[in-house]
Formats: structure tokens, sequence, C-alpha cells
């Protein structure tokens, strides 16, 4: 999401929690209504104090329901965004120390590896390490003319090889889901 739209939705956001807090405050009588600055606000409120003790309790309980999905939603828009270290994945240990690669890269090596394959206009892979090898899942969007069956076949055994011979990492599954419409983005980046 954009910075104008995060901070639309934390003003939004903060009328609300205000509102609701207002709407605990007079509910349960800490704030009397001649002490709010609008004459709006003391009318409304008037009613709100006027109103029988049934009408009273529910608007209590929605306050505090509103103010407190109002409390979590501010959290998740403030929270700092700090980038994840990326997961790794190692590719061998000896006397010299350790190799590792990111997962990140396995994906582009194996999206890299089927996009160059007669056919496929656009891949994306994700990778998931297991104790057995890695499981690769990729995605193709494919012109309309090729054979699915055939380009699946051969984008799985060019991501096996491709794997296997540069990291030297078993492949224990290569799945492929194939599309004739453009790849979706991946990740939203906020």
């Amino acid at each position: 999401m954009n910075l104008f739209n995060r901070l639309l939705i934390i003003v939004v956001d903060l009328i609300l929690l205000t509102a609701a807090s207002l709407t605990l405050l007079l509910t349960l009588g800490l704030v009397q209504p001649t002490q709010l600055p609008f004459p709006d606000a003391q009318r409304l409120a008037a009613m709100i104090e006027s109103a029988p003790s049934a009408v009273i309790a529910q608007a209590t309980v929605a306050a505090v329901i509103v103010a407190f999905f109002c409390l979590v939603l501010l959290y998740f828009e403030l929270r700092p965004t700090w980038q994840r270290r990326p997961k790794k994945i190692a590719i061998k240990r000896d006397a010299l120390g350790l190799v590792t690669v990111t997962l990140q890269s396995v994906e582009e090596l194996a999206s890299h590896e089927a996009s160059r394959l007669e056919g496929v206009m656009e891949a994306s892979a994700r990778a998931l390490p297991d104790r057995e090898g890695l499981k690769l899942f990729c995605m193709l969007s494919v012109s309309p003319e090729a054979r699915v069956d055939q380009l699946a076949s051969q984008a799985q055994a060019r991501i096996q090889e491709a794997v296997q011979r540069y990291l030297g990492r078993n492949v224990k599954e290569v799945a492929v889901h194939a599309q004739i419409a453009p790849l979706e983005e991946r990740r939203r980046v906020r």
C-alpha cells in the first residue's frame, strides 16, 4: 500500500477511535455533555445521556468493540516494517566453513531456467527446503499455442537439473502450474 493510502487509513482510524472513546466516556458518565466543545457534540451527548439503560449498554459494548478494532488496525499500520532476513539453506559444510544460499536465489534460478523455455512468457518459482531436498513450486505463463503437458515436463527437468548442477542440492519435487494469463505479482510491497 502506498503512503497516501496508509495515511488515509490512519486518519480515518484515529477519527473512529476518538468517536468510540468519546462515546465510551459519555456512556460511562466520565464526561458530561456540557464539557464538550461543539454544540452538535453536546446535543448528541445529551441524546446518549437521556437514552434508556439498555441502549446505553449496547452503545458501551459497541464503543469498546470499535475502539479495540481501531487500536488493532492502528498497530498494524504503524508497526515497523523491517525487512526479514532472507532464509538461507546450507549448500556445503567443510573444514573451511559453511556455504549458504538464500531461498530467493534458488527461486530466481528456477524462474530463470523455466523462462528460457520456448512458449514460456513468464515464470515465477517458490522454494521450500526439506530434509530430503528442495520442493519447488513454479508458475508459468505460457503462450496459447504451447503444449502445456510437454512444456511442464521440460520445465520440471530443466529446473531440477539446474538446481542440482549449480547448488548440489537434491530436488525432491517440482510442481508446475501453467496458465495463459500473465502471472500476478508475487508480493505486495508495503
